[in-house]
């Protein structure tokens, strides 16, 4: 309403019809008494400042969006771990196809690689435990990374497993290591 009343205002003042139209004249009384001819006025200014910035920002937000949905331009990846992947990618996939986003990958982060068979002395029942445990995980892992193709391959063009690394990412040998693991 503000601003239909702001167009309307520097339209009447630009082409001299103040003293033409009585009941344009009434309006804008009414709303100088209810805001104070100063306040009116500053409104008003305001608006009609606020409009070509408004236009500007709303003609570089459908560039934007052109560029973000141009699969030339623009990939987007899905980065999950192994036990939250099926429900982040199911969401992440929806949601950026619905708002026309192309998805190109999806990282399966700290994945557990399958350790080669160990011989482990029947003596050490501690350490089979542990090494069993990990063997359930990784295979764990594996199967989910083999479901996650079943279900993605035909939708997201690249799944990448990147193994759990024995420290943090820290550093530019980390970063290296990482960039080699995702084929970049």
């Amino acid at each position: 309403m503000v601003k239909l009343v702001g167009m309307t205002y520097q339209w009447w003042e630009r082409l001299g019809l103040a003293g033409l139209s009585r009941k344009s004249l009434e309006l804008y009384s009414r709303v100088e008494q209810m805001l104070g001819a100063t306040l009116a006025r500053q409104i008003l200014d305001f608006f009609s400042i606020f409009r070509t910035v408004a236009e500007d920002y709303a003609r570089r937000a459908r560039r934007t969006l052109a560029m973000l949905r141009d699969p030339k331009i623009t990939t987007f990846t899905v980065v999950t771990s192994p036990f939250k992947a099926r429900r982040d990618g199911d969401f992440f996939w929806e949601e950026l196809r619905k708002r026309k986003f192309p998805v190109g990958s999806m990282v399966v982060n700290r994945v557990w690689p399958l350790l080669p068979e160990l011989a482990i002395p029947g003596t050490q029942e501690k350490l089979q435990s542990v090494v069993g445990w990990y063997q359930e995980m990784s295979q764990a892992h594996q199967q989910v990374c083999e479901q996650l193709r079943a279900n993605f391959g035909e939708k997201i063009p690249k799944l990448i497993e990147v193994p759990e690394l024995s420290s943090d990412i820290d550093g530019l040998p980390a970063l290296h290591q990482m960039a080699q693991r995702l084929e970049l």
